[in-house]
């Protein structure tokens, strides 16, 4: 002869309490009904059909649910005997995880204030009139852009360090200038006089 269920009205409390990342944890009161075996989980995620998700033991009051970002989700519980019968089914109690925010944008670099510091030196090549002039430039952030020139007139331009240019100086005195521009802007200069 069949048992009879003897599953009394099954009032859980399940609470639908935020877990971490995409997670519902249900927590309910134990059944009060002495046949009981098992606990199991129903879900209906948004307007979709109602799935079985868990089944758990007796001895359960709490569980953990993986679920979907940004859908709402409807959850009950019904207490079942050892032959599969279950006892009516708890109140509802719903949950949603919203998608995490963004991450915010990372910061932006230290702004930068540090000029180059700039060298400059000539050699003149042997007894002709070519002067090789050499800059080069120390910078926290790294030199980008070289200018030479020579009496405040541009004749060479440069990316790295050391900038070296060859150049035909005539007789008299010439000053020689070189300005490094770094990453963030910043300039820095160094000037050499020569008398050929």
């Amino acid at each position: 002869m069949r048992r009879a269920l003897l599953l009394i009205s099954v009032v859980l409390v399940l609470l639908v309490q935020r877990g971490h990342a995409q997670q519902l944890t249900l927590a309910w009161d134990p059944t009060p009904a002495t046949d009981a075996v098992g606990y199991k989980v129903y879900a209906r995620p948004g307007s979709d059909p109602v799935q079985l998700v868990g089944m758990l033991p007796i001895t359960a009051t709490i569980t953990t649910l993986n679920v979907s970002y940004d859908t709402p989700y409807e959850f009950w519980l019904t207490a079942y005997n050892s032959e599969g019968l279950e006892g009516s089914v708890s109140n509802s109690a719903f949950g949603r995880v919203d998608s995490p925010a963004p991450p915010p944008p990372p910061p932006p670099p230290p702004t930068d204030t540090e000029a180059p510091v700039v060298t400059v030196s000539m050699s003149r090549n042997g007894k002709s009139a070519n002067w090789t002039m050499t800059a080069t430039a120390v910078d926290n952030v790294g030199v980008v852009r070289f200018l030479l020139l020579r009496n405040g007139q541009a004749f060479y331009t440069c990316g790295a360090s050391p900038c070296a240019a060859t150049i035909k100086v005539g007789k008299g005195t010439f000053t020689f200038t070189a300005t490094a521009t770094d990453a963030a802007g910043n300039g820095g200069q160094a000037s050499q006089t020569i008398t050929n």
